[in-house]
Parts: structure tokens; sequence; C-alpha cells
């Protein structure tokens, strides 16, 4: 008790870090150029840092929306190919290429590439650093279509209305944030989360069942056309969707991504609780990204207050749970026991058979008998891994009101 109040303390002491300002640099250069001006700041400070990494996380983000423009992901399938960090909406290119599962293992190797910058940097940042960083929402955009130029729909809140939807009312004014040291942690929770994702992917090799529906799909549409098929029709997405899911699970897993994948989801929770206990000491109320109980948001987007109480439980239960120190109920499995998440993912089978890992045949050489996780933790840490990249204050909020502690 004693040392957490002088770590409290500690942070209370930390002196006010000199604002940095980037919105102009992005605004200017893009992303890239942004990029190349902060690797060049000689002898970075705390807030250079932040800047750099969180380019750097942003990049990564153009590079799979630039690759999803390049690429017919969603033609013919319809949104089926919800690939990650490539489900934003961007506008239709007419001279995309055919989709390719090597093309876009490629892309996604990239973007990996990029994040672990992202990661690398935001290392250096440590607790009682002052970061201040301010960015204008507005300035922000993505060179969707890698011309270096900004164009109409390019800006951060066009890509991602579908989430930030109060972004399309008439009256909407990007707002000015300003990043501290806690978000630093945030963002490097994120970027594990992000990382961890696209190694699963990459794992199941699901870019090549995609290319199988796409095919497929296209074939069909060749033969259908002119045809009328009514409502049934309109199922002939979700059909394609389950079929990639299927196939998914039937090739041979890289057990070497897997585990990486769960080692970056564990540094999530690790970075998502630094994260808490840094913002819950702060005592200002400027211009906050995710606020604790005592600030606001910068944001058109409310964050329950009680979040910054309920939200370190979870991590901590899910870091328990991602290393094997607690395991989850399965209802074929005796009580008194479960799944060892941290043995699936480190030790995977050969083949992932979705429908035996269910009906419990696969998931019996993973049980063992120990504590489980709390079953509304599992519930919420399931919602938070399927979150969109930009969607975590909006996942923080749905989950506490359907599961309010």
């Amino acid at each position: 008790m004693l040392a957490r109040l002088a770590t409290l303390a500690a942070l209370a002491a930390t002196p006010l870090a000199a604002e940095t300002d980037i919105s102009d640099l992005i605004a200017s250069a893009g992303l890239s150029g942004a990029e190349d001006s902060l690797s060049a700041t000689p002898d970075p400070s705390p807030s250079d840092r932040f800047a750099l990494g969180a380019v750097q996380f942003l990049r990564a983000v153009e590079l799979a929306i630039q690759h999803r423009y390049d690429t017919r992901i969603d033609v013919p399938l319809g949104g089926a190919a919800r690939l990650p960090l490539i489900r934003l909406d961007v506008a239709p290119n007419p001279d995309a290429r055919p989709f390719a599962a090597d093309r876009t293992d490629a892309a996604l190797d990239a973007v990996l590439a990029k994040l672990a910058d992202s990661l690398d940097t935001l290392s250096a940042i440590e607790d009682a650093d002052a970061v201040a960083v301010r960015v204008d929402t507005g300035a922000l955009w993505f060179d969707i279509d890698a011309d270096g130029t900004r164009d109409a729909g390019e800006g951060v809140f066009e890509v991602a209305e579908q989430i930030f939807y109060e972004a399309s009312a008439p009256d909407f004014k990007p707002p000015r944030i300003r990043f501290d040291t806690a978000d630093a942690a945030w963002l490097t929770a994120y970027g594990h989360l992000v990382s961890g994702a696209v190694q699963m992917w990459l794992a199941l090799d699901a870019s090549d069942a995609i290319e199988r529906g796409v095919a497929t799909a296209e074939g069909f549409a060749a033969f259908n056309a002119g045809g009328d098929l009514g409502w049934l029709g309109s199922w002939a997405p979700s059909i394609d969707t389950a079929a990639i899911v299927a196939r998914a699970f039937e090739g041979p897993i890289d057990a070497g991504r897997m585990a990486t994948a769960q080692d970056h989801f564990v540094q999530m929770t690790v970075q998502g609780q630094r994260f808490w206990r840094l913002a819950i000491a702060e005592t200002d109320n400027d211009r906050e990204w995710i606020p604790n109980a005592n600030q606001q948001s910068a944001l058109p987007r409310s964050v329950p207050a009680h979040s910054s109480l309920s939200w370190p439980i979870i991590l901590s239960e899910a870091e328990a749970m991602l290393r094997g120190e607690v395991l989850v109920p399965h209802p074929r499995l005796p009580g008194g026991g479960g799944l060892n998440i941290a043995r699936l993912l480190q030790q995977p089978p050969a083949v992932l058979d979705l429908t035996a890992l269910i009906q419990g045949e696969q998931a019996l050489p993973y049980y063992e008998a120990g504590d489980t996780v709390r079953i509304d933790s599992a519930v919420r840490f399931y919602m938070l891994m399927g979150g969109d990249i930009f969607a975590l204050r909006d996942q923080l909020r749905r989950v506490e009101m359907r599961l309010p502690l």
C-alpha cells in the first residue's frame, strides 16, 4: 500500500512537459512524410517519441487501407472479407487488382513491421516521463490511393465514419486532443492487440480461404448474370463468410505465429493495466483521449465513469487467462477446471478444428483442473478482442452498458 502511494506521489510530482503539436506536419506531409521528419529528431524527448510512435501506428493502418484500396477484397463478397485493419470503408477503386492471398499476406507482414516500429519507439517512454502531444484530429488523413496528396474521403473521420458516427452530423467539429503519458501505455496496448490479431490471421492462413471464397463468389456471379435470385440472393455474402471461416480452420496452423500472437495479447493486458494505473493518477482535465472518472473526453463519445474501476480487473483476469493461470470453462469439460488458453496458443494442434473445439473433442487435451475465469470478464474480453482499430473507446462504452459490474 505504501509503495502504491509512493508511486502515485511520484507521478503527481512529474514535471509538466512542453507541448508538441504535430497537426501541421501531418496535414502537409502526410503520415509517411511525418514519420521521416520525426525519425530525424535529434535527442528526442518523451513527447517526440510518442509523436513518432503514434505516427508509425497510423502508418500501419494506412498501409492496410492502401492494400484494401488496391485489391478487390470486397468484390463480390459484399463486405464478407473483414481482414484485420482492412475493415474500414474506403471508396471503390475501379482499377483494383484481383484478390490474391500472397499479396495480402505480404501486405499484412508489412503492417506488422510498422507496428513493431511503433512498439519499439513507445517502449522508451517510462511512467515518470512527461508526455504532452496535441493533435487536431481534422488534420489527420490517410493517403488511401498513395498519390501523396489529400483527396476527398481521406480524412480520418471520413474513413472511420461508421465507427465515429457523430462525424456525419452537419455541425461536427473535429476535436483537438492532448495525449499524455498514460496514452502512451494505451497506444502500446492497442499496438499489441492489433499485432496479435494479424499474427493469428496469418497463422490460420485465412487469406487463402478468402481467395477461394472470392473465386467461388465470382463464379456464381457470372453463372447467375441476369438472373433474379430474389430474397434468397441476399444470403450469398453470409454463406461466403461462413465458408471462409470454415476453410480458414482446415489448413495447418503456423505454431510460431500463434505463439507470437499469444505474447502480444499478454502484453496488451499488461500495458492496458499500466494505462489505467497512470490514468487514474491524473489530476488534470485537458482534452482527454480516454478520461478517468474525474475527466471529460475530448471526443463526442462518453466513457462510463466506472470504467477505471472495472477495466483493470478485467484486464488482470485476462492476463491470468492468457498466461494459463486461470482456465476457461467449457460446457463439455468437468467442473473444477477448464481449457488452458495459454497451452492452446503455445502448442496448437496441427489443424485447429473449430467444430471439434466447440463440441469438446479437441478441447479435451487442453483441460486442466484449477480455477476458471469469471464469465463476465471472459465475455468483456472477447468483445474487446473483436474491436475495430479505432473502436476501443466504443467497445468500452458498449461492454459497460451490457455487462455492468
